[in-house]
């Protein structure tokens, strides 16, 4: 039996044998062959056996995460069984007389080569990660080898890996994932992030146990804690099996909480809005009584695309949204991307820059590829009519920067009352995630219609340490003193010029952090879906004036984050 401690990034325990998602050995050799129909029966036996398996996966995630998580898989079935690349790869086959592997790879790495030399900004239709991703696959079934499709997995297990990637979540949908423990991440990983909107327990920050682990290997996840216990003892297996029998009678009673809106025991309401990264989340959001949308990362568009999402794309996922919410506010946060979130096909892979989280990411992408941007601006503009519409924008570092955001917005409303085109105008506003605007909040409160204090980035920020590294997790601390004096600062401010402010990400669901927030003034706050039951839970237990005498108390005098929790202990308990 061994244990292990790692960072418990989705609350819940499993218990099943480890599945370890690992990437097989695609190395071969090229052969000069004397029989090419053998190696053209090899290439066809390869592309009916993964079309077999991308329908199979289709269909998984069809039913548990909806069609337009599904395409790509559907996609890439109709591309390689198609006649034009049988044709294409086969007389590679016949012509040079080399064997299947190589012919395969011939081609696909021409198809690739087409992408990369595809010049001013437009890109066809399959992006270069899919291509390789069918590389792959066809490479693994002529090699013999197998690939770790999780959609298709058909008995309970813990999912073990070095890191996932998103594509390797939409497969987590499979109901046989009880689990998922990883050697990278932490707890507002994107990963982590994911893993939690499905239910999905999860543990990251495991180090080498990917290396430690064995296939069948029995394990036990508690995200509660962040332990993971390998072979255990049939005494802690009866154990634990009784802890998930009692979390789940827990969980039931919190679905009454579904149809109520959020209040403290002496009756202060709180906003609570859903965090989302797809459209297919929104059908989740009409089980629960929420106030709105509090972010809508659009980054997902363009990570699960095959090329760059078109104007009218854009426009009819974001149509679509805003009509399903029935007019209830949704803010959508323009593109997104970089640090841990990459696009191959724009060109912002992390390995050309040193430091990504500190690099051209988020609104600094967007401002160095207006075309993009403005593409983006059209859309929402657009699609404004159909609801309640803000426009969020992610990491503003100083006020020429918005003024360039609001110059495009401006210059992208006059084309389209040019083109007699109609929009509304959306309320526009920050995320607050970089240390400098939290300095400067009083003149971005003078600049823009509402701010989000995205802790997730900020806490990063704040401390110098990189939200996805677990070596120095314990720095990416919600209740570290430096961070609350920050969030106090751009609270008070907020509320002085009565501007909308809220606060995004896994800090607002944090049991400790907050009580502390509702005492600073925090009347808005944002979070994962599958977060909102607990959190209007605990601030029923909650008394608003009690948390603002505890808040002032922690402002004043905790120097350290014991200081904070002692302090908060003298006024509650939980």
């Amino acid at each position: 039996m061994l244990n292990y401690e790692g960072i418990a990034a989705s609350k819940g325990y499993a218990i099943a044998n480890a599945y370890k998602l690992v990437h097989p050995n695609l190395s071969f050799s090229t052969m000069k062959i004397g029989n090419p129909s053998k190696q053209v029966k090899r290439l066809n036996n390869a592309i009916k056996r993964a079309v077999n398996d991308l329908n199979k996966i289709e269909e998984v995630v069809i039913t548990n995460m909806g069609s337009a998580s599904s395409e790509i898989f559907k996609l890439q079935a109709t591309f390689i069984s198609s006649p034009n690349f049988i044709n294409e790869v086969s007389s590679v086959i016949i012509d040079s007389k080399v064997n299947a592997e190589t012919a395969v790879s011939e081609i696909l790495e021409r198809r690739i080569s087409k992408l990369k030399n595809a010049g001013n900004g437009k890109f066809v239709l399959d992006k270069i990660k899919d291509i390789d991703d069918i590389r792959k696959r066809l490479l693994a079934y002529l090699l013999n080898k197998n690939m770790s499709d999780l959609a298709l997995i058909q008995s309970p297990v813990i999912v073990v890996s070095e890191d996932l990637t998103p594509n390797d979540i939409i497969q987590l949908s499979n109901k046989n994932v009880k689990g998922v423990i990883a050697d990278l991440g932490t707890n507002t990983s994107h990963s982590a992030i994911l893993t939690k909107s499905l239910n999905i327990p999860s543990i990251f920050g495991l180090n080498n146990i990917s290396k430690n682990v064995s296939n069948d290997d029995l394990i036990i996840v508690n995200g509660m804690s962040g332990e993971v216990i390998v072979n255990p003892s049939n005494e802690l297996v009866k154990e634990y099996s009784l802890k998930i029998t009692k979390y789940n009678q827990t969980e039931k009673p919190l679905d009454k909480l579904k149809k109520r809106n959020a209040f403290t025991k002496d009756g202060k309401k709180i906003g609570i809005n859903a965090n989302i990264s797809s459209p297919k989340e929104v059908n989740l959001i009409k089980n629960y009584m929420i106030d709105g949308i509090g972010l809508y990362r659009t980054e997902y568009l363009y990570i699960d695309s095959y090329s760059l999402p078109t104007e009218d794309e854009q426009f009819n996922v974001y149509k679509n949204i805003l009509s399903s919410m029935n007019n209830k506010p949704v803010v959508i946060r323009t593109l997104d991307i970089g640090g841990d979130k990459q696009v191959p096909y724009l060109d912002n892979n992390d390995s050309s820059e040193r430091n990504p989280f500190l690099g051209n990411r988020s609104i600094r992408f967007s401002l160095s590829k207006t075309i993009i941007f403005r593409t983006q601006i059209r859309a929402l503009l657009r699609a404004s009519i159909y609801g309640n519409l803000s426009i969020m924008f992610p990491m503003i570092s100083e006020l020429n920067e918005w003024y360039k955001v609001k110059k495009i917005i401006n210059e992208e409303k006059r084309k389209l009352d040019d083109g007699g085109i109609a929009y509304k105008n959306p309320k526009l506003g920050i995320m607050v995630e970089v240390p400098s605007v939290a300095i400067m909040a009083d003149q971005f409160a003078k600049n823009v219609d509402f701010m989000s204090i995205g802790t997730n980035d900020l806490i990063q920020y704040v401390m110098a340490a990189d939200r996805g590294n677990p070596t120095v997790a314990a720095l990416d601390n919600p209740l570290n003193p430096a961070l609350l004096r920050m969030l106090e600062r751009v609270v008070n401010v907020a509320n002085a010029y009565k501007m909308d402010i809220s606060l995004c990400g896994e800090m607002a669901c944090n049991r400790y952090a907050l009580p502390i927030l509702i005492g600073m003034g925090f009347k808005n706050l944002s979070m994962n879906i599958n977060s909102t039951l607990d959190v209007k839970a605990l601030l029923s237990l909650l008394d608003y004036s009690l948390m603002q005498k505890m808040s002032e108390e922690i402002i004043k005098n905790a120097c350290t984050v014991k200081d904070v929790i002692k302090i908060e202990q003298r006024f509650i308990k939980i």
